[in-house]
């Protein structure tokens, strides 16, 4: 059952997207397998090592005092633990930049109260206001307390510590042959410029037709968003069972969790036409043997639970309604549409699902609009799926 409960917040997130800004990142689930300084680490996903740097911090570089310290410390926290990664940009090399949490802990918040990190002021935009207000008295307290870094009162910080190694590396260190030296180290610039990072980035991850859930930053995205009349089309997604008919132009994103250590892809189709938004979204995981009849209002429960939590987030309370549940005939599935009513935003949601050998497969049909919409019949409507 909890299975269930976790794939539908997932659902409810990528739902919420078209109605909620405060929804800035897209995020992973992952085992550490590798810790490779004090501010980087690799978190294994669907099957592939992804490099992190975190967010919001700058711990010393190799050759700083305290280098090597700081990273044995973040491999004590982290190694061979599952973690979350929020992010939303790349950094050099193609790592991820972003959060790490562990149980609720901010692992970059704790390398800095630790002694084992600064704040990084150079890195900072994407943190919240009080994030950074976290982050800035974590410093103050590690300085006060003299942990780590800040034990003799003479620590430099990394940014300073590699300006300070560039000019050094710009000065001479012989007064002649100094076109020999240049030409003794062009063969390492060159090794160094064109090593290809072993690493993939989240497009490698997402793949090419598919952007993270939560990138709203794009002119594609926005034009998804845009509330204008759009041409209807069938909708059939590569390798799946079903089809249905939307409105053209929208924008398909995906995300990827972990539901004990097996990864869920989560997929979306999601566009809005005039004042009513449309999303389509399926996903395939472990099951336990809970029926189908269990399954779907389990799932329905909690994409409002997570509506919930988003409008809280943004200081509102959500209040809504579920109308009783209108079975659905489709051979070889279970379904059931669902009103929602007396709500911030009213909608239906219709869901699909069936069990196919270990694994549980969830379609769902999701409309919030403004005022009612014939169109949202005909949407969820017009689903086509295939029994084998």
């Amino acid at each position: 059952m909890r299975k269930i409960f976790c794939w539908s917040l997932l659902i409810a997130t990528i739902t919420l997207l078209g109605f909620c800004n405060e929804v800035r990142a897209a995020s992973f689930y992952g085992k550490v397998i590798q810790v490779d300084d004090g501010d980087a680490i690799t978190v294994f996903n669907l099957n592939r090592p992804v490099k992190v740097r975190l967010l919001g911090i700058d711990a010393p570089e190799p050759g700083q005092p305290f280098g090597e310290i700081a990273r044995e410390h973040l491999q004590s926290l982290v190694i061979d633990k599952m973690v979350t990664v929020e992010y939303s940009s790349l950094g050099t090399h193609s790592s991820v930049v972003g959060k790490v949490i562990l149980e609720g802990t901010d692992i970059g918040a704790q390398m800095i109260r630790d002694g084992a990190a600064w704040f990084d002021v150079n890195n900072n935009s994407r943190l919240s206001d009080t994030e950074r207000q976290v982050y800035t008295q974590s410093e103050v307290a590690a300085r006060t307390e003299k942990r780590g870094i800040w034990q003799n009162g003479d620590a430099v910080a990394p940014w300073e510590f590699v300006k300070l190694q560039a000019l050094r590396a710009l000065k001479p260190t012989k007064t002649v042959s100094q076109t020999e030296n240049a030409t003794s180290s062009a063969p390492t610039a060159t090794l160094r410029s064109t090593r290809r990072p072993t690493q993939l980035s989240p497009e490698t991850i997402l793949g090419p037709d598919y952007v993270k859930a939560g990138d709203q930053s794009s002119a594609a995205w926005a034009s998804a968003m845009a509330p204008i009349a759009r041409e209807w089309r069938l909708f059939e997604p590569p390798g799946q069972n079903f089809s249905v008919i939307v409105p053209e132009g929208g924008r398909k994103s995906l995300d990827v969790t972990f539901v004990e250590e097996t990864p869920i892809n989560t997929y979306a189709y999601m566009v809005r036409e005039r004042s009513t938004m449309y999303a389509v979204v399926w996903m395939a995981g472990p099951t336990k043997g809970e029926p189908d009849e269990v399954a779907i209002p389990l799932t329905v429960a909690a994409i409002l639970k997570g509506m919930s939590q988003s409008y809280e987030n943004i200081g509102q309370k959500y209040k809504c309604d579920v109308k009783a549940p209108k079975k659905i005939a489709v051979k070889g599935w279970t379904a059931s549409e669902f009103d929602l009513v007396d709500c911030h935003n009213p909608g239906s949601i219709r869901v699909y699902t069936r069990v196919v050998g270990e694994e549980r497969v969830l379609i769902m049909g999701l409309s919030f609009f403004e005022q009612p919409d014939p169109n949202v019949k005909r949407f969820l409507n017009s689903f086509q799926l295939k029994a084998e």
